[in-house]
């Protein structure tokens, strides 16, 4: 059984090939501004390796995040499904962030969308998974360190996962994870349980903050 997962964050775009849940091969490739015209460049490297009409899931993240950028990679995904007859699973753009934690009960999950806008939730560990404790955040860097601020008088052992490399906030601090997340880590999550059917795109743009 072959897969294939896109995955798009602020800087690179990324395209991971599993047999079952084993992990093939990861395409990455760093943008300035064409994002859609970087998916297709990794997916031809792909399809020199792998038959993409063979491909029986097709995993791809919902938002929240750029429309341009999700949408782009939905219609994409659903071309392929079509070639291939693949199903496609989503999974939240807060997902990949999810394998990497272990034994927090309270995590705050942040990370960088487009036109420096910050994306954070606070999720709390039920048993084996995570789940929103509280609605979506976004804003600019200082909104975000005046919620952590807050968060963190409230709950001491809060623990703060993200993707954005922060200026005051040290990567040494207790309880502060910096993680480079992809493709493979967007798939990794939906074999843990985290995907979901519905294929709506949870989109923010910025243009109306």
């Amino acid at each position: 059984m072959l897969s294939l997962s896109l995955f798009c964050s602020s800087q690179t775009i990324s395209v991971a090939i599993f047999e079952k849940q084993k992990l093939k091969h990861i395409f990455k490739k760093n943008f300035l501004d064409n994002r859609t015209e970087g998916i297709f460049e990794i997916l031809k490297e792909c399809s020199y390796n792998y038959d993409l009409k063979a491909l029986s899931y097709i995993y791809l993240c919902n938002g929240p995040g750029s429309f341009t950028a999700l949408r782009s990679l939905k219609a994409i995904a659903q071309a392929l499904s079509i070639s291939s007859g693949a199903k496609i699973v989503f999974g939240t753009s807060f997902a990949p962030f999810f394998p990497m934690i272990n034994k927090e009960e309270k995590t705050l999950v942040c990370f960088e969308g487009t036109k420096k806008t910050l994306f954070f939730q606070l999720f709390e560990k039920r048993k084996t998974m995570f789940f929103p404790f509280e609605d979506l955040k976004f804003g600019k860097e200082e909104h975000f360190k005046k919620y952590y601020k807050e968060k963190k008088e409230v709950n001491k052992n809060l623990a703060l996962i993200t993707s954005y490399r922060f200026k005051k906030i040290k990567i040494n601090e207790p309880k502060v994870y910096y993680k480079e997340i992809d493709a493979s880590m967007l798939a990794k999550a939906i074999f843990l349980g985290y995907g979901i059917k519905d294929d709506k795109i949870f989109y923010h743009n910025t243009y109306y903050e």
